[in-house]
């Protein structure tokens, strides 16, 4: 696409790759459609029950392909769709102001105690779950990470105690964008995994092992180069936390 512009392999943050199930056809995989498709079948030998499978689609299609699936279940049963998820807001879209007027007064609304940038970037970042957000950081505080710019130690407890983190790998791979967006470096690694440890009460042994396994990880899928073993200096934040 941009052949004048020079691109080698020290520039990559980050890797990742999917599997995405696609129809059988007799075709390259390149030329496969990436749409879905419902099949309609029977179900058992008397050919009696109506059967739909659902075949291919993807996570940024599940709203339509689902409404598609029980649009067409409704037709056999003889039912009429009497609710539809077309416009349906969910999550963090429930309430979000659109408009640049609207995101002023709900930013200036739900600022008390952070601020009015720190608001809009908790919005931007959780949408109007974001309240629930602002509401523990006015308790646990949001003093900012050394390492990470736009994150505080209170709101990685926050996704520590509210998005159900287990592992070190699900912070910073499932629950936020951190790595995915080039900004795992090692002292990032190091006051997150510092962070998460103090927040979900790990032994040594286990913060250990937690790091061990979130290294091999990375290395392995996502060609991140990084080393288990914590550096003997902290960010000021991360030490705090501890």
């Amino acid at each position: 696409m941009f052949p004048k512009v020079p691109v080698d392999r020290s520039q990559i943050v980050f890797r990742y790759s999917g599997v995405r199930p696609l129809p059988s056809e007799d075709a390259a995989p390149g030329f496969v459609s990436r749409d879905y498709r419902i099949e309609r079948t029977s179900f058992g030998e008397s050919g009696r029950v109506k059967m739909l499978s659902l075949v291919g689609g993807k996570w940024t299609t599940f709203r339509a392909l689902s409404e598609h699936i029980s649009t067409d279940t409704l037709e056999i049963l003889g039912v009429d769709r009497r609710v539809s998820t077309e416009d349906l807001a969910m999550g963090g879209g429930v309430g979000f102001p659109t408009a640049g007027a609207e995101r002023d007064a709900w930013v200036a609304d739900h600022s008390g105690g952070l601020g009015r940038a720190r608001t809009a970037q908790l919005l931007a970042r959780y949408g109007t779950k974001a309240v629930e957000v602002i509401a523990f950081l006015q308790t646990a505080g949001d003093q900012p990470l050394g390492a990470l710019e736009g994150f505080s130690v209170g709101e990685i407890e926050y996704l520590c105690e509210r998005e159900y983190v287990v592992h070190l790998g699900d912070l910073f791979l499932r629950r936020t964008i951190i790595a995915f967006a080039g900004g795992l470096t090692q002292p990032v690694f190091d006051e997150l995994a510092t962070v998460v440890a103090s927040a979900l009460g790990w032994s040594a042994d286990q913060l250990a092992a937690e790091r061990a396994a979130a290294v091999e990880n990375l290395a392995l899928f996502h060609g991140l180069a990084l080393v288990a073993a914590p550096v003997t200096a902290l960010p000021a934040a991360a030490a705090d936390a501890v």
